[in-house]
């Protein structure tokens, strides 16, 4: 079970970077910046992901949300199943590039 690791996709085709929420403008979460954590969270999760799927095949991953940062994908909510795009790429850059391996 995964959560809450995210990123902010700026350009499409570009790798997402942290959601950064440290700001002294978010008082309540503000803290030290911790290099390798801060930097790199949603890629060191996926990381261990690969690492751990090639040992134990997991059937699948529960992942309870989180993924798209500031606001979601942006795209138009309550549209069918079936007549969502992600014109935007969010979902192939921000989810399916990051979180890929065998399986």
């Amino acid at each position: 079970v995964i959560g809450d690791w995210g990123g902010v996709l700026y350009a499409p085709g570009r790798s997402p970077v942290p959601a950064d929420h440290r700001s002294k403008q978010f008082p309540s979460h503000h803290r030290p910046f911790v290099v390798g954590a801060d930097d790199r969270a949603q890629t060191n999760v996926a990381a261990w992901m690969r690492e751990r799927a090639a040992i134990n095949y997991p059937d699948y991953v529960l992942n309870v949300g989180d993924n798209f940062y500031w606001g979601g994908v942006n795209v138009k909510c309550g549209a069918p199943p079936g007549k969502c795009t992600d014109p935007t790429g969010q979902w192939r850059w921000v989810y399916e590039a990051v979180y890929m391996g065998a399986g």
